[in-house]
């Protein structure tokens, strides 16, 4: 598998965003703490836990190869020294994000922003697969939903199930944010961040 990996900043605190996002932006105005980027990789591949089918006619299957990203991500994070870590992603990789931690310890959060929580048998994953981490955070557009795509409109129904499931033994941030999936991308990390870090 093929990835890449930077980094920004300085901190005690450690955040590991699953794209090659601005971590300047995402990071603002919030002290102590510095980004890890993952990127540069398969996307349907290696965000995605288990194969399923595309959801768009002109789109690709999902590899479900995240089992492999996962340890990576495991590697990244026992190469840092950090007091608090927090993983985090948008779409796909918001997902990724919360599978992720129900693999790996050592992150006191996770976020899932605008994430793929519609995907095929994810809830019912999380039933029997707790997080190990402190603190969830999850974000949806309030337009999402309004997809003509049967699968993906089922986004915030998905969201809210995930919400309620996981806040019976962790504490868990829920926003519903303007706009559809590809508004404000990085205010919304940058939103999620914050909520987990303070």
């Amino acid at each position: 598998m093929e990835y890449k990996v930077s980094r920004y900043g300085e901190g005690k605190d450690l955040v590991i965003m699953m794209r090659e996002e601005d971590p300047a932006k995402i990071l603002g105005d919030l002290q102590g703490i510095r980004a890890v980027n993952i990127y540069d990789y398969d996307w349907n591949m290696y965000m995605s836990p288990w194969p399923a089918q595309k959801i768009f006619r002109q789109g690709e299957d999902f590899g479900g190869q995240a089992d492999e990203m996962v340890q990576a991500v495991a590697s990244v994070l026992a190469g840092e020294t950090y007091d608090h870590a927090y993983l985090m992603g948008y779409s796909l990789a918001g997902l990724f994000s919360l599978y992720a931690v129900t693999k790996i310890r050592g992150f006191t959060g996770a976020a899932s922003v605008s994430g793929s929580l519609w995907f095929p048998d994810f809830t019912a994953y999380l039933q029997t697969h707790p997080v190990l981490c402190e603190r969830v955070y999850l974000s949806v557009g309030e337009k999402e939903k309004k997809t003509k795509n049967p699968v993906m409109s089922a986004v915030e129904e998905k969201t809210e199930q995930v919400r309620d499931l996981l806040g019976q033994y962790c504490t868990v941030t829920y926003e519903l944010n303007p706009g559809g999936h590809f508004q404000d991308p990085d205010m919304r990390m940058h939103k999620a961040l914050k909520t987990l870090v303070l």
